[in-house]
């Protein structure tokens, strides 16, 4: 099966059609089916002992994967107690994985811009749906491109889009409408590499599959759930009714809701297996670093919240990372925080290239060499929160084993101890104690700088209908 071309993608985003709705199920049934008979044998086969342990002075070739809207904890690897990720687990065992991974924000925008500029919102301006990456910022694909590589970008979100300015340095950038799920992403970066594998290329891949609507496939629907229904949908409309006091959900409620979005996981880990199955095959992976990230996470009334973009609690800017590939260490854990907007210096710095531009990331290269070399440990900031009663009105600091969160509009401050209190339960929060006062300082004196406005844009009537149905606008 082929993807149309980009201009009959855009054509048709925001209509549905029976036909193309009974495609999508029986295209998705034939994915889900051959992954459970998918033999976990393949994991051992793809991630055998010394698979990670080639060294390579200068990595030829990049994929980027970022996985909307997906929660660290939520994971294997990271002790979670349901088997929701065995293919990224196993990416983990046998390469290098950040424990304290942080985003600069707790949704899809202005966090993909971040993690694409090595910048925090306050410097490219993009924090909300009326903004454009502006033109001055350099983005990852322009360095990639510019030292020789064949670069694509596939992408399933219209946030990432070249409608805000995420097309700069690709040769060719695809958007993939939001009701298309993994296997079309997939598809398409299969043909690329078909193509270009013979090229030095950056391959940037985005999944929108775990945001809601949380709707596993068939084969996955009652995986964690078993037969029992739902009360409440588990529905972006029937989560933002709850935001609205319209809809009541309970703790049962909420645990039905859940566990489809752990199946949600499961479904994705193992399309990603069967991906990667792949690119073994078109010899791609073992000269090929692969990042695995995410943008944001997502809330299950861990502090009285559903979705996400409201707050800064770690269920929304905590997120997952892995690096693996040539010259990355097997089975590293690494607890040093570190945050999306390194990921861009990283590479450069793994790559040779000149930096063009004064960046808020550091590179953590040194964490990547298996001696386990540390770098200036910083504080992490958060901000550009989203769909509140106005947006981008909370600040968050995560620095020395804590947190201290700002509300410029009300002047409210809470304060955690991420040690003892992970979970973030325990306000600590006193104006005379000596760690808020300190933390209190290095958060103003950041958030005092100078900020960048991004480039405004007016959004039609349909493109607001689209984020609208999306949660995204009120």
């Amino acid at each position: 099966m082929l993807l149309r071309s980009r201009d009959l993608y855009r054509a048709e985003e925001h209509t549905v059609h029976g036909m193309r709705d009974a495609m999508l199920y029986c295209y998705r049934n034939i994915w889900t089916r051959s992954i459970l008979v998918f033999s976990t044998g393949c994991i051992l086969a793809l991630f055998g002992q010394g698979a990670c342990s080639k060294k390579s002075d200068k990595i030829p070739n990049v994929l980027l994967i970022s996985i909307d809207t997906l929660r660290a904890d939520h994971l294997g690897y990271n002790g979670y107690y349901r088997d929701t990720s065995p293919f990224l687990d196993g990416l983990a065992r046998t390469g290098v994985s950040f424990q304290e991974a942080i985003s600069s924000s707790p949704w899809t925008l202005p966090s993909h811009t971040s993690l694409l500029t090595g910048l925090y919102p306050k410097n490219h301006g993009v924090k909300d749906e009326n903004t454009h990456i502006p033109p001055g910022i350099i983005l990852l694909a322009e360095y990639f491109r510019a030292n020789g590589f064949s670069t694509e970008g596939i992408v399933n979100s219209v946030y990432l889009s070249e409608r805000y300015g995420f097309g700069k340095g690709f040769d060719n950038f695809r958007y993939i409408p939001e009701n298309y799920g993994a296997e079309f992403v997939i598809e398409a970066a299969l043909s690329y590499l078909q193509t270009k594998k013979k090229n030095r290329f950056f391959l940037f891949l985005h999944f929108y599959d775990l945001h809601s609507d949380y709707s596993p496939g068939p084969d996955y629907k009652n995986l964690f759930n078993g037969n029992k229904g739902g009360r409440v949908p588990a529905t972006t409309a029937a989560l933002q009714g709850f935001r609205k006091g319209q809809i009541k959900i309970t703790s049962s409620d909420m645990e039905y809701i859940v566990g489809l979005y752990d199946a949600e996981i499961r479904e994705l880990s193992d399309k990603l297996e069967i991906f990667f199955n792949k690119l073994k095959t078109l010899n791609v992976l073992e000269n090929t670093l692969v990042i695995i990230t995410s943008d944001h996470g997502e809330e299950f009334l861990d502090h009285g919240g559903v979705l996400h973009g409201r707050t800064l609690y770690d269920e929304l800017i905590r997120v997952p990372l892995i690096f693996w590939g040539p010259g990355i260490p097997a089975g590293t854990t690494v607890r040093e925080q570190v945050e999306l907007i390194d990921i861009m210096p990283t590479l450069l710095e793994l790559n040779g290239f000149s930096l063009k531009t004064e960046l808020d990331g550091q590179s953590f290269a040194g964490l990547l060499n298996g001696r386990g070399e540390s770098r200036n440990i910083r504080a992490a900031f958060a901000e550009a929160d989203h769909n509140n009663t106005e947006n981008d009105i909370k600040r968050m600091i995560r620095a020395d084993g804590y947190k201290l969160y700002f509300d410029r509009l009300t002047g409210i401050r809470k304060m955690y101890h991420l040690v003892s209190d992970p979970l973030e339960k325990k306000n600590l929060y006193n104006p005379e104690n000596g760690t808020a006062i300190d933390l209190d300082k290095r958060l103003f004196e950041w958030m005092g700088k100078k900020e960048t406005r991004g480039t405004e844009i007016s959004l039609s009537e349909k493109e607001i209908e689209h984020l609208k149905s999306l949660g995204y606008v009120n």
